[in-house]
């Protein structure tokens, strides 16, 4: 995703938001400049996703420089639908967003009983024509497919997430899918769609780090309003940070990563040994307050944060977002967290780094990708045929 692309995802999701919002206001809010705002908000006018409002601001202080009042813009939802696919959980999820991101239809599917036997480029295509049914006659209205995957494939049985960040296998997915509908299309990573999900929903700042813990331990870096993708599609897998090197093996081939010793199940794991009451998350969510979820949990966050202070200390962040099913014991883990990283910092930093704790559901993967196609959409109903996502507006 281009920087430009990335501008425009944001001004269309804030006056989707807003509902009718005037230029400044938008330059305001999203702290971009007057000029910016008036060329995307143009070129939004002009290809009709957006329109201004007969009536002006309602705020007579929203003023236009000649002392005009503002005129509103609102967004026209109906110009056209986006898809986004999440791969990275136990099963399929489908979203489709209007040109307003809000959710149109939400399905899932199955993985294939014989996962390993059906190549992943087939599980793909048939997710997208599954959809493409449920839309029936609006699928003609599709302008862009999002795909959002792991950078690695945790295979652990027949039917599991599957990763699509082999860049030959994106390169086949992105031209069979491109040239079968004839949309632009882009393979992204599952947490830097998360991400970008994320930082529609509120104001972006310059720079922060997001950790994931779920099924895996996972992140991703915001850096100058667009997600960082690194090299080889993978900044930000903290999780692969060796924090043992005798602890146990780990999906990726090493041993002793934060993931092997603390995703969800492990630590499912060591609060049932424990208590063998808690079996379950669902049990270990229930009850906060017994002493073995404090103990494990309070002994994650300590290793967490020593992991994290280490990437604010190379990258000095805003922020740090704490995302997935470990927000569900939050009043346990970020209190110790906090504290933690607090040690491990310097003090011009510790004196100012957020942590918080995310905003975004669970289907934030497949929204954020699904959302990562708004400025290719946006060309191709201009009618700039791009032939990838990251074509320049």
């Amino acid at each position: 995703m281009t920087k430009r692309e990335l501008l425009v995802l944001r001004v269309v999701e804030y006056i989707s938001q807003q509902g009718r919002v005037s230029r400044t206001q938008i330059a305001h809010s999203l702290r971009l400049s007057k000029a910016t705002v008036t060329q995307i908000t143009r070129q939004l006018i002009d290809h009709g996703i957006a329109s201004e409002v007969a009536e002006p601001a309602a705020d007579v202080s929203d003023r236009t420089t000649s002392g005009r009042p503002a005129v509103p813009i609102e967004i026209n939802p109906e110009t056209g639908l986006l898809i986004g696919i999440d791969l990275s959980g136990s099963r399929i999820l489908g979203v489709v967003l209007n040109m307003a991101l809000d959710a149109h239809a939400r399905v899932e599917f199955d993985y294939p009983l014989l996962m390993r036997s059906v190549p992943p480029l087939d599980v793909v295509i048939s997710a997208v024509d599954g959809i493409m049914t449920t839309l029936g006659p609006r699928g003609s209205q599709v302008r862009g497919i999002g795909i959002s995957a792991r950078a690695l494939n945790y295979a652990v049985g027949e039917t599991s997430p599957l990763s699509l960040m082999d860049p030959l296998l994106n390169d086949q997915l992105t031209h069979t899918l491109q040239s079968h509908y004839g949309i632009p299309v882009a393979v992204v990573h599952n947490m830097q769609a998360l991400l970008v999900s994320e930082m529609m929903n509120r104001p972006s700042p310059d720079l922060s780090v997001l950790i994931h813990v779920g099924s895996g331990i996972g992140g991703a870096v915001w850096l100058d309003h667009k997600p960082l993708e690194g090299a080889h599609m993978a900044a930000g897998e903290w999780g692969h940070i060796t924090v043992d090197p005798d602890g146990p093996s780990c999906a990726c081939g090493k041993r002793g990563c934060l993931e092997a010793l603390y995703a969800i199940p492990q630590l499912v794991e060591r609060i049932h040994a424990l208590d063998e009451s808690l079996s379950a998350w669902s049990d270990i969510v229930q009850h906060p307050d017994r002493a073995a979820v404090q103990n494990v949990v309070r002994e994650f966050a300590q290793v967490a944060a020593q992991v994290l202070a280490n990437v604010v200390l190379v990258l000095d962040p805003e922020e740090i977002i704490v995302h997935g099913q470990i927000c569900d014991v939050a009043e346990v883990f970020v209190p110790e967290f906090r504290r933690r990283l607090q040690q491990y910092l310097i003090p011009r930093i510790r004196s100012t780094l957020r942590i918080v704790t995310s905003t975004a559901g669970a289907d934030a993967a497949a929204r954020g990708a699904a959302s990562w196609l708004i400025g290719a959409a946006l060309a191709e109903i201009v009618g700039a045929s791009p032939t990838s996502a990251t074509a320049p507006l």
